[in-house]
């Protein structure tokens, strides 16, 4: 995402204000405990075999095709 705003900053898309990404950091926040445990193809096809209303069916393919993890594995 800070990727994205700064591009488009860069390109004159939007103007970062004092509030943006680039003025609110917090140091060495993101620095990951272990590495996550991506789900598998059977464990996404047993995951969407559970869900049958939308529009929840629809919000896990989301996920899954932008990087589902499995948070408390």
């Amino acid at each position: 995402m800070r990727v994205m705003l700064n591009s488009c900053h860069a390109v004159e898309l939007i103007e970062l204000g004092e509030e943006s990404d680039e003025t609110v950091r917090v140091r060495e926040i993101s620095k990951r405990q272990r590495e996550p445990r991506v789900l598998t193809l059977d464990e996404c096809h047993r995951l969407l075999a559970q869900i049958d209303e939308e529009p929840y069916r629809t919000m896990v393919i989301l996920d899954m095709a932008t990087g589902l993890r499995c948070v408390s594995c």
